[in-house]
């Protein structure tokens, strides 16, 4: 009963905004989309995200535009459910904004490396509105960061710059979790190798995750622990997987090194699990060492689609975190798992787009693009 007065106000909410959410039948017609214009009209013309694209010359736009745009829808459902959150509530927040802002320092990041940072400093829409929501929910003062981004390196990036950037990028995040450990990697031992941007995106993804889970320690009780350890836990787990997968496949890294880039946080998989899919010989190993993990002993008939290759890994992972994050919505209602099942939902539907968009400009076959929605 405490629980459905808690929580009655922002379930409210959530209802009404989920009841927006592309279904099946919406999916289905932007795929049919036979251009990239045709989809983002369709977009445009047929869903909640109309207001995001409003001024905006979609005829334009190409994938890292629209991701950005996309973007600002997720930060507004954000504030909405800000405003009807009590006190607790917005402790369970604090935890989306980390992914938030984790997001946006390694975008930044990467932009000066690339020497595309005026993509996004010139788009004033964009900046102004993202510069807006920080401003309101997070200490980190992302306008400083684009500001010195923007003159420091300017419209191409060179390598003397990218370290007078570093230099002044951490320098402005004083105050915040983030500081300390990037000021660390930052003041390496001049005798060892100078630092990668790869370098400084883990540490902020190491930052926030550890973050998170102080969060979900501090803030909530024994049912909510358990809750939003199985979600969030089990989206760790997934991601430390596909880590020591690309990392395998696509770098040849070695173990040492594997290990080093993985988030210190385990919740259904154990030490001699990590070790195990590290030793994996090959893909096939890889595949099978998965099924015998707690997750494909789990999700028996999710895990045959990926075995078989009829499912990429990341959709297996969305699919797996979204049916634990469904059960425990069903099991709870009026909980704080209904809050995060919402905002991993449109997190999950953004990528969705994304991904179609993508699809569409390169021309994969239709059932390519579903099987893996």
């Amino acid at each position: 009963m405490n629980n459905i007065l808690e929580y009655s106000a922002i379930c409210t909410k959530i209802k009404a905004m989920e009841a927006k959410l592309l279904n099946k039948e919406t999916y289905d017609k932007l795929i049919k989309s036979q251009n990239v214009k045709e989809a983002l009209t369709f977009i445009n013309d047929n869903t909640s995200y109309s207001n995001v694209f409003k001024n905006i010359d979609i005829d334009n736009l190409h994938r890292p535009e629209v991701e950005r745009i996309l973007t600002l829808a997720k930060y507004q459902d954000y504030s909405k459910l800000y405003k009807f959150a009590s006190q607790k509530q917005r402790q369970f927040l604090k935890i989306y904004m980390l992914y938030y802002e984790t997001y946006t320092l390694k975008i930044i990041l990467r932009y000066c490396v690339s020497g595309h940072i005026s993509e996004i400093t010139s788009n004033d829409a964009y900046i102004d509105e993202t510069v807006s929501f920080f401003s309101k929910y997070s200490d980190v003062d992302f306008k400083a960061l684009l500001d010195i981004a923007y003159t420091i390196i300017g419209p191409h990036s060179e390598l003397s710059k990218l370290s007078q950037y570093l230099d002044k990028f951490i320098d402005a995040l004083k105050g915040t979790v983030y500081y300390a450990p990037l000021y660390n990697i930052y003041m390496h031992d001049s005798s060892t190798q100078e630092p990668s941007i790869l370098d400084y995106e883990l540490c902020i993804d190491m930052v926030c995750f550890k973050s998170i889970w102080k969060i979900i320690k501090k803030n909530f009780k024994a049912k909510e622990q358990d809750d939003l350890k199985a979600c969030i836990g089990s989206s760790i787990d997934l991601a430390n997987i596909d880590w020591i997968y690309r990392s395998k496949r696509y770098y040849d890294m070695s173990e040492i090194e594997i290990y080093s880039i993985l988030i210190p946080i385990h919740h259904k998989l154990s030490k001699q699990d990590i070790k195990n899919f590290i030793n994996t010989r090959d893909q096939d190993d890889f595949k099978n060492t998965f099924l015998r993990c707690y997750y494909g002993l789990k999700y028996p008939k999710l895990s045959a689609k990926f075995i078989q290759s009829d499912i990429n890994f990341e959709t297996l992972s969305k699919r797996t975190v979204g049916l634990i994050s469904s059960s425990r919505v069903r099991k709870s209602p009026y909980s704080i798992v209904s809050i995060n099942n919402y905002l991993y939902r449109k997190e999950i539907e953004i990528s969705n787009i994304i991904r179609i968009i993508e699809s569409i400009k390169y021309e994969l076959p239709k059932e390519e693009i579903l099987k893996n929605r």
